[in-house]
């Protein structure tokens, strides 16, 4: 004698919370670039304004298993003033978006697990 049991409503069921949870992630990751761009922001050099005013979050995106967001500023000058050490600013420095990066980056890790945590989710 032989028994079996449907398992596609259990499958349907991970899938969805597979689903729910990338959806989370998603809108860690994003959350997190924005408090990289904020910070990059505040170390940016001002002139005009124009500058700073130029940081942007681009899309979020998945692709193989990896979200990113790009962070970004785009004024057409603003490599030459983040990666020209030499220059002397009243307020700001070289270095702005990588010196935030570098700065927060260490926190990525923990701050999308308890956004995870905190939707009902696991951390891997």
């Amino acid at each position: 004698m032989s028994s079996g049991t449907d398992i596609e409503p259990y499958i349907k069921g991970l899938e969805a919370e597979r689903q729910r949870q990338i959806a989370v992630i998603k809108q860690a990751v994003y959350k997190f670039a924005e408090a990289v761009l904020t910070r990059a922001k505040e170390l940016c050099p001002v002139k005009t304004g124009f500058l700073v005013n130029s940081g942007e979050l681009g899309d979020i995106m998945l692709e193989s298993g990896l979200i990113s967001v790009e962070i970004g500023f785009n004024a057409s000058y603003a490599g030459y003033v983040h990666e020209i050490l030499t220059n002397k600013h009243p307020q700001g420095h070289a270095k702005f978006l990588e010196t935030a990066i570098n700065e927060l980056g260490p926190k990525f890790n923990e701050f999308v697990a308890s956004r995870l945590k905190s939707a009902g989710g696991e951390a891997a």
